[in-house]
């Protein structure tokens, strides 16, 4: 049995697979999970439900889109308080942004003679739509052959249905994170933030970093290790596993000794 993925998503943000779907393919190889969907706690109950029900520890967890000196930096938050009212708000205020940046994105596709309704991304009520809802809609009408062809042609950065979207200021994700209760970890930093922004965001506050992450080179890991150990960091490790594609639950995932620090963080036993 390895450690916990701390790095997971469910079809409450933009996967492929539902909780209990992830729960029990987790529970065979790792001795708990976190739920971390992108800007919504809409999975969060229902994991509670599964956590208690399969004594199987589920850490609730959030990943924000955030924005830090012009770039996009992803701000994971560990056991924050899912009725926490706040943070309730500022999420129902970045998931309208959300839908109107979905709608934008295929307006445009069809423009490209790929016309595509919201009914067709087949969303559950609530659920928070995603670029992934939109690539497999493109793949069941045959607009492509793969998500991987859609992403590549038409929805990834600068390509010509990509529509950028507005994001939460880092501090602030920071700030929102803490006053629900929650752990403020940086997520995938050798992706996106550069390592000047990481050091800005642990002076304000950050309390961990994802150093085992799929997309992470060995030099990232070894990298990212050495100033998790410098700055007093937790250091975590996630699948970001989304449901498709070779990014499978328990790929990276956090060693047990730093799930224990993160539980005592939160003033929690697991």
């Amino acid at each position: 049995m390895k450690g916990f993925d701390t790095h997971i998503h469910t079809t409450a943000s933009d996967s492929a697979c539902t909780v209990e779907q992830v729960v029990q393919l987790a529970r065979p190889c790792l001795q708990g999970i976190a739920i971390t969907d992108h800007d919504t706690v809409g999975a969060l109950a229902e994991a509670e439900r599964l956590s208690q029900k399969y004594a199987y520890p589920i850490i609730p967890g959030i990943e924000l889109s955030t924005e830090i000196n012009g770039q996009e930096a992803h701000i994971l938050g560990y056991f924050i308080d899912i009725h926490n009212e706040p943070l309730l708000q500022k999420l129902q205020e970045l998931q309208v942004i959300r839908q109107n940046r979905i709608n934008e994105m295929l307006a445009r596709l069809a423009e490209y003679d790929m016309p595509l309704s919201l009914d067709e991304l087949n969303l559950d009520e609530g659920q928070s739509a995603g670029r992934p809802h939109i690539a497999r809609a493109m793949v069941r009408k045959r607009y492509v052959r793969d998500e991987k062809e859609a992403f590549t042609k038409w929805l990834s950065d600068n390509s010509p249905c990509y529509v950028g979207k507005a994001r939460l200021d880092s501090f602030e994700a920071i700030d929102l994170i803490k006053q629900a209760g929650g752990i403020p970890c940086i997520a995938h930093p050798g992706i996106d933030v550069p390592f000047s922004s990481v050091l800005q965001l642990i002076d304000y506050g950050l309390q961990g970093i994802e150093i085992y992450h799929p997309e992470h080179s060995s030099a990232d890991e070894i990298s990212f290790y050495n100033l998790a150990k410098e700055k007093g960091l937790i250091y975590l490790g996630g699948s970001d596993f989304h449901g498709t594609g070779d990014k499978y639950v328990g790929l990276k995932f956090t060693p047990m000794e730093q799930v224990e620090i993160l539980y005592r963080t939160a003033n929690r036993s697991i």
